[in-house]
């Protein structure tokens, strides 16, 4: 219902669903009676919302998932009555009970996981909306950010789900955080390079880079924390750099990857005693962008052409007149001409971060428009490809 065309029955969706959630907007004043119990209104929520994500469809002309339109719903709801905030923060705490109780319970690992994974969906939505309710029991957390077995040493897809869900839960929680206490800093600081270095997908490799980096930005606006911070995030991307100068190391792709993710997320400062400077300086994002475009977009592996065009995705949002460049423009171009759908295909993906973006420099917002009117019709072109994947992305 949500997903149908009509406007108006999106409208009474999500008006039953306001009347059901939050019993303080229910107009019939004698239906107290029959208005369900805070548990079971919870559970409710979480199955519309673990739902939500798995459907994979986008509504409307704006692209919206099901997921983003519950987020809007929320945030709405919220605004309209001081009395629906008590409700959302006992969901907030019926959420955070729930995964507690989870661990007491025994079942089967395969049960425990689907369980919790829907459990974290709802909750990263709730934080989403109402990030600071979740502030005090974001430690309760740490345990599931990488407590989890590894099948053959690989991590299962739902798994990773998972592990992206909490970290995308710590991501949106951590700028709230006053003051964060010392063991949970020294968890995330184990716990988010291990996933970097076992993450076996890239969205779990990206949010695991930018939570990383949201911590380093959060924690580091403390003054006593700032340096500490500074050499944490040169560590670690400076440990990528110098797997690409390594001519023994052989993940090459992924160490491109990881440092093109650590570029994009890493665009703020922090106030050292010498005084504010940016977390990783233009310069350095500057030495990746040529390695990338003249080792990696150009080579004869798709593996090493995929981790390029990805870096590249991540370069442009860090520093969109990049995009501009002669090389680039003709890296694009060559793409977009190939015969191969697997190579267009990734093209349209170094674009599509870049044009996602959102972005409040006027310029840089013009130049993604002349840059769409350049490539509009070869992405038009790939909506048309018989891989679906090519399509989805083109779309």
């Amino acid at each position: 219902l949500l997903k149908d065309e009509s406007e108006d029955i999106c409208k009474r969706t999500l008006g039953f669903l306001r009347e059901m959630w939050f019993p303080s907007c229910v107009s019939d004043k004698n239906a107290g009676s029959s208005v369900l119990n805070k548990t079971e209104r919870f559970e409710q929520m979480k199955s519309v919302i673990d739902a939500a994500h798995k459907s994979n469809n986008l509504v409307g002309r704006d692209s919206f998932s099901v997921t983003d339109i519950l987020e809007e719903f929320l945030k709405d709801t919220l605004k309209a009555k001081k009395e629906t905030i008590r409700e959302f923060e006992e969901y907030c705490q019926e959420a955070l009970n729930a995964i507690i109780r989870s661990q007491e319970i025994i079942t089967s690992q395969a049960e425990a996981n689907t369980n919790l994974l829907s459990l974290f969906r709802t909750l990263a939505l709730l934080a989403r909306v109402r990030p600071e309710l979740i502030v005090k029991d974001v430690e309760l957390l740490c345990k599931f950010l990488s407590n989890q077995e590894q099948a053959g040493g690989v991590w299962s897809k739902e798994q990773s789900e998972m592990i992206g869900t909490v970290a995308t839960i710590y991501d949106c929680v951590l700028p709230h955080v006053q003051d964060p206490p010392e063991l949970l800093i020294k968890y995330l600081m184990q716990d988010l390079p291990m996933l970097i270095q076992y993450a076996p997908t890239l969205p779990l490799l990206t949010i695991s880079v930018k939570c990383l980096c949201t911590m380093v930005k959060s924690v580091g606006s403390s003054g006593r924390c700032a340096e500490k911070m500074y050499k944490v995030v040169q560590y670690f991307f400076a440990q990528q750099t110098n797997r690409l100068k390594d001519p023994q190391f052989k993940a090459k792709p992924k160490a491109l990857m990881v440092a093109g993710l650590f570029c994009r997320f890493s665009d703020f400062q922090l106030n050292l005693k010498s005084g504010k400077v940016s977390a990783i300086e233009d310069a350095k994002v500057r030495e990746v962008f040529e390695k990338c475009i003249n080792e990696y977009v150009s080579h004869e592996s798709l593996t090493f052409k995929r981790a390029g065009f990805a870096c590249l995705g991540s370069l442009f949002v860090r520093i969109p007149r990049l995009i501009q460049l002669k090389e680039v423009q003709h890296v694009l171009s060559e793409a977009f001409e190939n015969s191969s759908e697997d190579i267009r295909s990734l093209a349209v993906t170094a674009l599509t971060d870049f044009v996602g973006e959102d972005m409040s420099d006027t310029n840089a917002t013009s130049l993604r428009n002349s840059i769409m009117q350049k490539f509009l019709d070869n992405i038009l072109n790939c909506v048309y490809c018989k891989k679906d994947e090519t399509a989805a992305a083109a779309l």
